[in-house]
């Protein structure tokens, strides 16, 4: 089965979408070839059976060039070779873009999409669609007809747990990660920060990883920083800005706990990093609460108020060692079974497969 995909970057150091790299070469061992049309494209480290074919944003090209281009590099892709299924990652304008093209050729288009965002693209791109495939419940903003749930695809042989060895002499550090955007709620979890450093000053220390991506994001973390700064949170809470994606797992081994702050729509991968890394996490999403199991009534806040997440938080920091060996088992065990990449891969194969099966002659 050859599968074309579309994907927004395609780049192996990228610090937020690098991560699409390993879908690809998780993808490609069970699709006998994999033709992707990226919006950019940086550095590549794919298997053979995967070709990359970029539009040039990375050239800074502008968008009706990019437009050309894309019809350029799909032209180019159908002649050569025979494509089966289309998948859209993330990016519905391309969905929209090649409908007319690969309806016409009798190639069905799988969109995923995991984002509260709802606009008129992606309701084109719904309609276009034969399935529409989404990471946790409610991450799907629009109709549910076509949806189907399948994992968000963590590498859990990259994050892992560190050796059986958990410190609590130190401060207790509690990490957020992810682009600096308004989204994230960060400006209550610096309220939290204040209230915890009134109550157990000097013992827990709060790290904010990840940096803005657009001009909006950059001044909501200008502000962020004026509020840590007349507040004399400088010793209790640290930017510590992007890091690549190699960086993390280190991140998320140091930590007491990951908070997300993102509210219901996003099923923020972040989340089932940290859990495959063995740490307990703390989130405003309702979604996760099939992922979270057993500690969902905990975990998953009622609310977004300061004192309550400080609360849950300060529960966190005084389990014992033995507690957090058994909520770092099970937060790991969870994501094994609903979000590991090879199991993605496979849900998203079968998929296909069934597509095909259904909407042609049953020869895959």
């Amino acid at each position: 089965m050859n599968l074309l995909l579309f994907n927004l970057v395609t780049d192996a150091d990228d610090t937020v979408l690098g991560f699409t790299t390993d879908w690809l070469n998780t993808l490609s061992r069970y699709f006998s070839n994999i033709y992707v049309i990226t919006m950019r494209s940086g550095r590549l480290k794919l298997p053979g059976n995967v070709s990359v074919y970029s539009v040039g944003k990375e050239c800074g090209w502008s968008r009706p060039r990019r437009a050309v281009e894309f019809y350029r590099c799909l032209a180019r892709i159908l002649k050569r070779n025979r494509i089966d299924v289309c998948f859209a990652h993330m990016i519905p304008v391309f969905a929209v873009l090649a409908a007319p093209v690969l309806k016409a050729n009798r190639i069905p288009i799988v969109l995923w999409y995991a984002h509260p965002t709802l606009n008129a693209i992606l309701r084109v791109a719904h309609w276009f669609s034969t399935k529409v495939i989404t990471s946790i419940d409610f991450a799907y903003p629009y109709k549910q007809d076509k949806v189907v749930t399948i994992g968000q695809g963590i590498d859990t042989d990259f994050f892992t747990p560190c050796a059986d060895h958990i410190d609590l002499s130190g401060p207790r550090l509690i990490v957020a990660v992810g682009r600096i955007s308004r989204v994230k709620q960060l400006d209550i979890l610096l309220d939290v920060a204040r209230l915890l450093n009134e109550r157990n000053a000097g013992s827990i220390r709060f790290v904010l990883i990840g940096g803005p991506s657009t001009a909006a994001d950059a001044d909501y973390l200008k502000r962020l920083q004026k509020t840590v700064r007349s507040r004399n949170l400088g010793e209790v809470v640290q930017f510590a800005g992007a890091k690549q994606r190699q960086e993390l797992p280190e991140w998320y081994r140091s930590a007491t706990a990951l908070v997300n702050l993102t509210g219901r729509g996003c099923g923020d991968k972040v989340v089932f990093e940290a859990m495959s890394c063995g740490i307990p996490v703390v989130v405003a999403n309702e979604g996760f609460r099939t992922t979270l199991g057993v500690y969902a009534d905990r975990f998953v806040l009622p609310d977004v108020l300061p004192a309550t997440i400080a609360s849950v938080i300060e529960s966190i920091c005084t389990l014992s060692k033995e507690e957090r060996r058994n909520v770092g088992r099970y937060m790991r065990a969870q994501v094994m079974t609903w979000h590991s990449l090879e199991g993605l891969a496979g849900k998203l194969h079968s998929l296909c497969k069934d597509i095909l099966i259904t909407s042609h002659d049953g020869t895959v």
